[in-house]
This record gives C-alpha cells, sequence and structure tokens, in this order.
C-alpha cells in the first residue's frame, strides 16, 4: 500500500516570491514540480524563454484551505521524484511537507527534507535564516487528521475504548485453516459432541485433512478407554503409553476387573485449547481477516479489535490514513437484526467507511434496509460474503479507501485554483 508521511518545517516562507525562488532550486535537484510546470509549459507556449512569474499571479482565483488558520496564502508545489509525491505547503509558522510513497516504489526515501533545507539556506536572505536551527527543522504529526467524509451530527469515537489488534503468527495460520468451510464445519462438530471417534471423523475429512488439523495443533488425538463388558466409559489419556507402560498396568475396570490397558482403546479427537480460543466468539473470524488487510498494507498498529462504549461494540477498526473503517464480522447469515446496529454503531462513531464481512451470505432485507437509509453515507458500507476471493477483494477495498484518502488528506493542504489536481494523481496513485 501507499505510505504518507506529514512532517512540519520550523521555518516559514515571508512572500511567495521567497518560496517560488526555493522551489525553483529545489527542481534543479531532479525533482519535478507541477504547477510551475505549468506555468513554464504556457510560456513556452507563448514564445517566452523564461517566466518566472509567481503562481498566484497566474491563478487569479485561487483560494487558500488555510488562510482560516493563519496561512498568508502563498502558493504551495508538487514535487515529483522516485515514485515519490512530494507537497509542499508554505502556513503561517511552519512549513509542512506531505511525502507519499507509491505503492510500487522499492527504492530508499529520496532525501527530499534534507535538500530542501539546503534550498532554503542558499537562496534566502541570511538575515531571515540566522536563528533558525535547520539540525532539528521536521516535527511530524503524531497522527493524520480525520478526513471527512460526509459525517454529520456529533462524532463518538473519541469515547471508544480501543483494543490494540495483536496475533501470533501460529494464530494466523490456525485461523487461515478454520476459515476453510469444510474444515471449520468438522472443528465445530467436534466441539458440540467433545470428542470425536476418529473413524467418524473419517467419514468427513480426508486423512490429509485430519493431518493438516493435526499440524496446526487445531486437533489433538486422544485414547478413549472403555469397559469391553458394557461399554462404560473408564478415562480418556493423551499419552497411550500411560496404558501400557504406567497406570494401565496398574488400574483395573470396577465392572469387569481387566486391567485398563486390556479394554477396549479407541482413538478420539478432541479440540486443542487454542482452537477452542479461536473458536471461542468466532475469534478466528477476527484473527483471520485481521491478517489479510495486514497483508493489504496497513500496519497492524492501525487496526484494533472490539472497540466499545457499553453495550456498543465494533469487531474491528481500521485507521487508513486518516479515514476510520468498521468491520461488523459473522460467521453465519448477516441478517435484518444484525443491520440496524450496526448502522446504529456506524453512525454513532463516525465510521467513514463499513464493511461487513459473513461466511454465509447477507440477507436480502438487510441488504434493502441499507439502500433504503436517506443517508447517503450508508452507501459507504460494503458487502463481503461467501464466494468471494477475500484476500483479493479486501485488498481492492483498502486500496481503493486509501486512494480516495489519500487525495483527501493531500487537497486539504492543497490550494483550490481552479486546476483539478485529483485525476493526475489518483491515476499516479495506482
Amino acid at each position: 500500500m501507499h505510505h504518507i508521511t506529514i512532517l512540519d518545517l520550523t521555518f516559514a516562507f515571508a512572500t511567495e516570491t521567497e518560496f517560488s525562488t526555493v522551489a525553483r532550486a529545489v527542481a534543479k535537484r531532479s525533482y519535478r514540480p507541477l504547477y510551475r510546470t505549468l506555468i513554464g509549459s504556457a510560456a513556452s507556449a507563448f514564445g517566452l524563454p523564461s517566466f518566472n512569474t509567481d503562481p498566484g499571479q497566474i491563478f487569479k482565483e485561487a483560494r487558500y484551505v488555510y488562510e482560516e488558520e493563519g496561512g498568508e496564502g502563498i502558493f504551495p508545489e508538487l514535487f515529483f521524484r522516485d515514485n515519490y509525491l512530494i507537497a509542499v505547503v508554505p502556513l503561517k509558522e511552519t512549513t509542512r511537507l506531505i511525502l507519499i510513497r507509491h505503492h510500487t516504489s522499492k527504492n530508499g526515501t529520496p532525501p527530499f527534507e534534507q535538500d530542501f533545507i539546503e534550498c532554503i539556506q542558499s537562496e534566502v536572505d541570511g538575515r531571515r535564516t540566522k536563528n533558525w536551527r535547520p539540525e532539528v527543522p521536521l516535527i511530524p504529526l503524531k497522527e493524520l487528521p480525520r478526513v471527512n467524509n460526509g459525517r454529520t451530527g456529533p462524532d463518538r469515537f473519541s469515547d471508544l475504548v480501543l483494543n490494540p489488534a495483536s496475533y501470533t503468527t501460529e494464530e494466523a495460520e490456525m485461523a487461515e485453516v478454520m476459515s476453510q468451510d469444510h474444515l471449520r464445519n468438522a472443528i465445530i462438530g467436534i466441539a458440540r459432541s467433545v470428542k470425536t471417534k476418529l473413524g467418524d471423523a473419517e467419514k468427513d475429512l480426508t486423512k490429509q485433512q485430519i493431518e493438516q488439523l493435526k499440524n496446526h495443533r487445531l486437533v489433538r488425538t486422544e485414547y478413549l478407554v472403555q469397559c469391553r463388558g458394557n461399554s462404560s466409559t473408564l478415562c480418556t489419556v493423551t499419552d497411550k503409553d500411560d496404558l501400557v507402560i504406567n497406570h494401565g498396568n496398574k488400574l483395573r475396570c470396577p465392572h469387569c476387573n481387566r486391567l485398563f490397558k486390556d479394554e477396549l482403546v479407541t482413538d478420539v479427537l478432541s479440540l486443542s485449547d487454542e482452537c477452542k480460543r479461536l473458536l471461542d466468539k468466532s475469534h478466528w473470524m477476527t484473527v483471520w481477516i485481521t491478517k489479510l488487510i495486514v497483508i493489504s498494507g496497513v500496519p497492524v498498529q492501525h487496526i484494533s479489535w472490539n472497540a466499545s462504549l457499553q453495550s456498543d461494540e465494533i469487531d474491528i477498526v481500521v485507521d487508513i490514513f486518516g479515514s476510520k473503517v468498521f468491520f461488523e464480522l459473522k460467521d453465519r447469515e448477516f441478517g435484518l437484526g444484525d443491520a440496524f446496529p450496526f448502522n446504529h454503531r456506524f453512525h454513532r462513531y463516525g465510521g467513514d467507511h463499513g464493511a461487513i464481512v459473513t461466511t454465509d451470505s447477507i440477507a436480502t432485507e438487510a441488504e434493502k434496509f441499507f439502500k433504503e437509509q436517506s443517508s447517503s453515507r450508508s452507501s459507504a458500507i460494503r458487502f463481503f460474503s461467501r464466494g468471494t476471493d477475500l484476500a483479493v477483494e479486501l485488498q481492492r477495498y483498502v486500496e481503493e479507501i486509501a486512494i480516495r484518502t489519500l487525495i483527501a488528506q493531500l487537497t486539504r493542504h492543497l490550494t483550490i485554483s481552479g486546476v483539478n489536481e485529483v485525476p493526475w494523481i489518483r491515476e499516479w496513485l495506482k
């Protein structure tokens, strides 16, 4: 996935001319500017050899997003180099740098911050930089600002108690196995009967599938000891040596007086403790979906589980560049009775996007409910049901949100100039 970093440089430009001078110096270091290239192309069309007019004089209808925050109306610039997009936005007391790395980039970060600082030192009047401390010039934003995707009314997201997502590699592998319907149903069958005779399990599963469950420590083999006289259960042991060498050589059946080792011994399957924990409240599904989201490019640090407030709970909350995505998980059909509470939580806590993931299907009434909602924000809810290639579809979904949110994060910092950069930026992000 793409990556975004927002930094504040502890230097403020006094005039647009001063900033344009530095921007032109930066361009000489293999950074390709957008706005000033547009102006240069226009000058070339007029047959002018050089044209250093500031963009603010060309884009006369420009409005500045940060004027309300004390900005001086200095026209920003977008630079491109080595699969990086860098926006430079002059503010009243700082200069904001927004660096976006393309998801295909394999190269290291271009040294833009250092190049930019050196250009300031070489092009700006020395009296302006005399007391500047360039050795500590960058202040990273602690978190990306929320992007408003049509939210109205109170947003109670900050009231939620968030639990960081955390799982082991082994748990993720177990969850991956449990995501297969046939194997999961067999596991649920073993859980219902507590223990299943190996012969009964082999009616539904191949020997290879049983070995797969054992190898991933989802099930284990135990040994059921029964009286040969009346078939009553005597005990279950996890180690057959206990019957042959240890206790089985000493203990006798209270019904027929045989030694335990001489009684009827049957191989049975039972769930491991780890499998029971994953099966409880379908936790396997939380781990599995989280793993797929991480594979899609979202750092696990940006994922929370079971976000709650009183009786409200959201299964998974994902932060994608400042957009909050709420996931509702169901290991069964998602019905109308599920739609009402999720829609309530989605609006109450200010979700930007919602994803409903079910191992079964979405009830027709539930889909119709979301379509009938008057709020356009209900259309921000996406459905993923059985039959979907979830790994592929989730990656597309995350990438779609990432691109949309990156554009929103970027354009909120830029000048509204009459030049629509969005089609170019969206195409570049693909």
